[in-house]
């Protein structure tokens, strides 16, 4: 009876516990310290209490791990919560005490098992009609409504990712969100049972009434652990475990104020009766044959602790002269002290050159730090788990100053409960202050250079705007120019999510805005309907994978003149998967717009004036080309003055367009073309002078009329075709062939021009830039000319030539 009674005694410490792989406990050794974010607004799992100090439900399980683990947990409770996501994201926190999984955080976050289930309602006031396009309320039924929602937390998440079709208003906490809620300002909140039962509660809006439960049911609250970690995932997980019924209810019974219920494995209980016909049973047979066993277990237990102690303690010494950080322990009542070996080498002393008092440090720290150093003697920087970390800058043998972390813990308290025994370790944090102060001058002069630059400069979050546009492509919207052209109102929604964080100079001085605020809330003042038609073009851009967009656009200032203003956007380095970093800039280009309208006028007028005598310099030629006894020599003469006037006219005809598609200005009318009868055109116009030089020219299509419908100008691809028609008749030896091909797909009908000859290598990578040609005489146009048409027209071109196959130029032009 007596080992029954020893059995029953130690099998709760046991099971208290956990037992961890030698994986494990490597990783705990290596991470000595963890850090835990928290939500300072989330009542009761986790708030700042009146006095500033962190309590709730979730503070009380990470107490519970600390003790059953012996992990060192630091907590960072004085920021806002979309910090602390930002901060796991970034990898400096390592744990979320209290969470709920979201499709957002997959990436960046891991989950433990859940330890608290809770319903998700939705709240709504009290005069809401119960019955809202349906028999009950649901977020189904709230679209169009506005829903409330602090920002960051795990129910902005789910709405934004689940449910866009319902407005958002941003909101700073949880309870914010409800406080909305109350005042009208939106129509209803998601959020758990128990934090907006306390919400109500603590802020007294009696206003409000729970209208049931959401479709997410439950929500299971888990711990939420960076993503490269997953091995803290199964380490949390054994000491979640571990945790008793009792200690459950005991902090549900301390903080619930409505339903909550622990996550617990089910307990199945047999009648009394065979409770004690187990307990008889299994006690004889511990008494017969476990004894000896659970001796023998004990002693290879505790030789495997010893063995794994020695290993600790010599990594410990080892890693500590790797790091070059000094050990130290003080007695703060007596002084004495014992500093390590490393200690004294890091500030360039030979043990016992330096009396072992807690003098040492006052002697060797700098005068203006002698207040912290006599801080932390007293206690008074000391946070209410006995920790502290302060920097000095402490005096080495060699008389430089070293810029020390003084960082530990209380090991022993007096009888009243003041530190007595505190232990630490001194780092050199040298690199890192030259890394801040060299970050600090980087920040400062990319300010100065912001703040006086000539240009108009935005810095701008789109993180919101990513996440509408993540939600419409998880509905299967695919074409997000449609969506928008189809819904205009969306695209003013979207555009109400940017947030602007600051404009410069420049920007204020364009818009004659007096300051920044002014500016900032009158931004729907500044913004013509081509503007929202550049951020949908921006916006197209940039869900095609491109980082950087440019734009002519015009915007009003806000004494009401327009401006024209060359808009270039950039999604900074690092922020491609969130656009929370976007830089926009702004030129004003009204001066020369107004030179680019008179120079076009002065073009249209000297085409005009050029086309008249251009008429005669074709004209003429060819008469005299009708004249049969014209000697040889004058015949080339006369054809080569035919062919350069006919040139320089497609010249000038082209020369206005190009230079609008150049400066994308060309406004395009697309309409259904039929490619295939456009190309019969060309083939047919172009025969004529193949003849001449002894080439054929053929046009290879497999379907009738009306099966290659393209979407475009018809003039732009008949001069498109021409181009490369002739392009390739130029490019030909006499007696071969040019051959025209039409092929289509679901999404492009494409045009094949095929010739014999070779494009050299050396210009064949840049054959579509401007003047770029191998053609005595040629203005390297054409093919340029034929890149721009098929931009223009949303197609593009390519190229591909080898000695084998020749060359073939192939355009694609969206089908109708």
């Amino acid at each position: 009876m007596a080992l029954a009674w020893i059995l029953a005694c130690v099998a709760p410490c046991l099971a208290a516990s956990p037992t961890l792989t030698t994986e494990e406990q490597g990783f705990l050794a290596g991470h000595p310290i963890l850090r835990v974010g928290v939500d300072p607004g989330f009542p009761p799992m986790e708030f700042m209490d009146r006095t500033g100090r962190l309590r709730g439900m979730s503070l009380d399980y990470l107490q519970l791990l600390e003790t059953r683990l012996g992990l060192r947990l630091v907590v960072a409770g004085d920021i806002p919560w979309d910090e602390t996501i930002k901060k796991i994201r970034a990898r400096e926190l390592d744990i979320l005490s209290c969470v709920a999984e979201t499709e957002r955080r997959k990436g960046f976050l891991v989950y433990t098992q859940p330890y608290l289930t809770v319903p998700s309602v939705i709240v709504v006031r009290n005069d809401f009609p119960l019955t809202c396009n349906g028999p009950a309320v649901t977020l189904a039924s709230l679209a169009g409504r506005t829903m409330a929602a602090a920002e960051g937390g795990y129910s902005f998440d789910r709405l934004r990712t689940d449910f866009p079709q319902i407005p958002l208003l941003i909101t700073h906490s949880p309870g914010a969100a409800l406080e909305a809620v109350a005042l009208g300002k939106a129509d209803a909140a998601l959020e758990n049972l128990v934090t907006a039962s306390q919400f109500i509660k603590d802020l007294g809006l009696l206003n409000l009434t729970i209208a049931g439960r959401s479709e997410y049911g439950d929500d299971h609250l888990t711990m939420g652990v960076r993503s490269d970690w997953p091995i803290l995932v199964e380490i949390l997980n054994k000491g979640l475990a571990s945790i008793t019924k009792e200690e459950h209810a005991a902090i549900l019974a301390r903080w619930s104020t409505a339903q909550l219920t622990p996550i617990q494995e089910p307990i199945f209980f047999s009648t009394p009766t065979l409770m004690t016909i187990l307990l008889v049973f299994g006690t004889a047979l511990l008494l017969f044959f476990g004894w000896n066993w659970w001796l023998r277990r004990q002693i290879h237990r505790r030789r495997q602790a010893e063995t794994a102690l020695r290993d600790s303690e010599a990594r410990v010494a080892m890693i500590l002269a790797a790091t070059g950080d000094g050990l130290w322990q003080c007695d703060l009542a007596t002084g004495a002290c014992h500093f390590s070996p490393s200690w004294y080498s890091l500030f360039g002393y030979a043990q016992g050159d330096m009396p072992a008092r807690w003098g040492a440090f006052e002697h060797l720290t700098h005068l203006e730090d002698q207040p912290a150093l006599l801080a932390l003697r007293k206690g008074a920087c000391m946070d209410e788990n006995g920790r502290f970390r302060v920097e000095l800058r402490m005096l080495r043998k060699d008389g430089v100053w070293l810029p020390v972390l003084a960082r530990g813990k209380v090991v022993e308290y007096d009888a009243d409960g003041a530190p007595r025994v505190v232990a630490g370790v001194h780092s050199d944090i040298t690199i890192r202050k030259q890394t801040e102060q060299a970050l600090c001058a980087s920040e400062q002069r990319a300010r100065s250079l912001f703040e006086n630059s000539p240009v108009s400069l935005w810095d701008e979050d789109y993180s919101d705007v990513k996440l509408y546009l993540d939600g419409l492509r998880t509905q299967g919207v695919r074409d997000i120019r449609a969506y928008f052209e189809a819904h205009p109102q969306a695209l003013r929604y979207v555009v109400a999510l940017v947030k602007v964080r600051q404009v410069n100079a420049t920007t204020l001085a364009l818009f004659e805005a007096p300051d920044e605020q002014t500016l900032l809330r009158s931004i729907d003042a500044v913004l013509c309907e081509s503007a929202y038609q550049a951020v949908l073009e921006g916006l197209t851009a940039f869900c095609n994978g491109s980082t950087t967009f440019e734009v002519e656009t015009q915007h009003m200032t806000l004494t009401g003149k327009t401006l024209q203003v060359l808009l270039r956007a950039r999604i900074a380095k690092g922020s491609e998967d969130t656009w929370d970093q976007m830089l926009v800039s702004m030129q004003d280009i009204t001066a020369l717009k107004e030179a680019e309208t008179l120079r076009q006028e002065m073009d249209r007028i000297t085409h005009h004036d050029l086309k008249n005598p251009l008429a005669a310099i074709i004209g003429l030629p060819r008469l005299v080309l009708e004249d049969e006894t014209l000697p040889p020599q004058h015949r080339k003469t006369m054809e080569m003055l035919h062919e350069t006037g006919r040139r320089m006219l497609r010249m000038i005809n082209l020369s206005l367009d190009l230079y609008k598609m150049e400066r994308r200005a060309y406004r395009l009318a697309p309409v259904p073309v039929d490619m295939a009868a456009v190309a019969a055109d060309v083939v047919a116009q172009a025969r004529a002078t193949a003849a001449e030089r002894n080439l054929t020219v053929h046009l290879l299509r497999e379907d009738g009329p009306g099966a290659y419908m393209a979407l475009g100008e018809e003039l732009l691809i008949f001069s498109l075709l021409s181009n490369l028609v002739t392009n390739a008749m130029e490019a030909s030896d006499k007696g071969s062939t040019v051959s025209v091909s039409l092929e289509r797909n679901l999404h492009w009908i494409s045009c094949r021009v095929h010739n014999h000859g070779l494009v050299p290598d050396h210009i064949r990578d840049q054959v579509f830039e401007k003047h770029v040609t191998t053609k005595p005489g040629g203005t390297g146009l054409g093919c340029y000319s034929a890149r721009l048409m098929a931009e223009t027209m949303r197609g593009d071109i390519a190229l591909a030539s080898s000695p084998a196959a020749g060359t073939t130029v192939t355009v694609r032009l969206p089908r109708t």
